[in-house]
């Protein structure tokens, strides 16, 4: 993850919060470590602190975006959207959009890697699909042009060439065929 910091603070802020579930059941604990900024409440109030910086600078880079050009993706979308609702003020329109820049990124983290997994898994027992995907790569991005301590980052106009890959992430029934050949019935 490119956001450092972020994640770990997301990472620690859910464990907190988790654990937190614990100490309800000693009120007068969880009282005083609030009272006194202790431990893992003041550890929560950081990584909240961190969660909400890195939301609003999603925000702020959105706003800036919006006014070069028409983006379409679910955040501009909200932001338009939001508009049309009643803020007292736009402090209040941001924490709005803040949340739900927090709500996609919790929602996304566990789908993600999951998808991911089983996207690894069937491609395991699918090499031809693994060795369709690596030469669609290859042609897209040279080895010769990416040294070997550098990752490479795709641009979009990359990825919309590597329709093979795309076509296995968002269909598992095309990784599970890969390399059956069908022959057209001859009518004998």
């Amino acid at each position: 993850m490119r956001n450092l910091p972020f994640a770990k603070a997301f990472d620690n802020a859910v464990v907190i919060c988790f654990f937190s579930r614990l100490l309800s059941l000693f009120p007068l604990v969880w009282k005083l470590k609030r009272l006194f900024n202790l431990g893992s409440k003041k550890r929560l109030k950081e990584a909240i602190g961190i969660i909400d910086k890195f939301a609003l600078e999603i925000i702020k880079s959105k706003n800036q975006e919006k006014e070069s050009d028409k983006s379409q993706d679910l955040l501009s979308r909200f932001m338009f959207l939001s508009s049309d609702y009643e803020f007292q003020d736009q402090e209040q329109k941001t924490k709005f959009l803040r949340d739900i820049v927090i709500s996609f990124v919790l929602a996304g983290k566990d789908t993600i890697s999951t998808a991911l997994t089983w996207f690894f898994w069937l491609l395991m027992e699918n090499p031809c699909c693994g060795r369709l995907i690596y030469q669609e790569l290859t042609e897209v991005a040279p080895l010769e042009a990416v040294s070997e301590s550098r990752m490479r980052i795709f641009s979009y106009d990359d990825l919309k060439r590597l329709h093979c890959l795309h076509s296995y992430i968002r269909d598992n029934e095309t990784v599970s065929t890969c390399g059956h050949q069908l022959k057209i019935n001859d009518g004998r």
